[in-house]
């Protein structure tokens, strides 16, 4: 049945593909002072700043350094300071007993299976832009506000899509994107993309091959030809009535009837 719904997952833009999700954004953290030393990887946070284990893996930048840093480990109130690919590093700024910080949650996931991003908003549509663009536009993310932009970042350790917002927000917002899904293996509680009947039929097939492979009985062959003509049947029914419910409107009509657009653009003026 997985081998199937993997299999027909991309066949057609079934309507469960394509969802919303809502990433919620992690608070900055600035309030207190740092012990950092130059050549030193190990960075000491005064009493009064709060650390947990759920700070590792943020960024950190400390005072007026053009270096970001990312939290490796928290032990009490020590910190490891480690590179974007996840070596130990030394500090390369100034020494400081009581050096001002900002260490904020660069990388946001979006969740088990998603495969593609197709729009977000927050106040304002969010437009994708590159890592490369976003480096050379603002290298130490020092840039706060209402999101307006994201980038594609790297997968994590369960190979899950992460993004990363721009500007940078400072506090806890909810913002919505509108994904579309891969697949998953399924299980008694989860709910195919592609519909059952369709699958089962595909599974048959699938059951049938393996079972001419493994037996060299033709008879599994003329068996699998025979489902694959109710395979062909029920796809194309369901398919067809997958259609109308994402995706496509199901009539197209002019835009500009009414709606102080007419004579600005051809492809919006007229029925297509």
């Amino acid at each position: 049945i997985n081998d199937a719904h993997a299999e027909l997952i991309e066949s057609h833009p079934w309507s469960r593909r394509y969802t919303e999700i809502v990433i919620l954004t992690t608070a900055q953290e600035s309030t207190g002072t740092w012990t950092v030393t130059n050549g030193s990887s190990t960075a000491t946070a005064a009493a009064t700043v709060s650390l947990s284990a759920a700070d590792q893996g943020k960024y950190i930048r400390f005072g007026t350094d053009d270096s970001l840093y990312v939290v490796a480990s928290v032990s009490g109130q020590n910190i490891t300071l480690n590179d974007f690919k996840a070596n130990t590093v030394n500090y390369a700024g100034t020494t400081s007993t009581t050096a001002t910080y900002v260490m904020f949650q660069r990388w946001y996931q979006i969740g088990t299976a998603v495969e593609r991003i197709t729009g977000g908003f927050y106040k304002q549509a969010i437009k994708e832009i590159t890592q490369d663009q976003l480096d050379n536009a603002d290298p130490v993310r020092s840039t706060t506000g209402d999101p307006t932009l994201f980038s594609l970042g790297p997968r994590d350790t369960s190979d899950r899509v992460q993004i990363e917002l721009w500007p940078r927000p400072t506090g806890t917002i909810a913002v919505p994107f509108r994904v579309e899904v891969g697949h998953t293996d399924l299980s008694g509680t989860n709910t195919p993309i592609v519909p059952s009947n369709v699958g089962v039929w595909k599974a048959s097939i699938l059951g049938c091959d393996f079972l001419f492979a493994k037996t060299g009985d033709e008879r599994w062959l003329a068996l699998a030809q025979k489902y694959d003509k109710d395979f062909e049947k029920t796809f194309k029914r369901m398919a067809d009535q997958d259609e109308p419910k994402a995706g496509l409107p199901h009539y197209i009509q002019d835009p500009g009837r009414g709606s102080g657009l007419r004579g600005t653009d051809f492809s919006l003026d007229h029925d297509v």
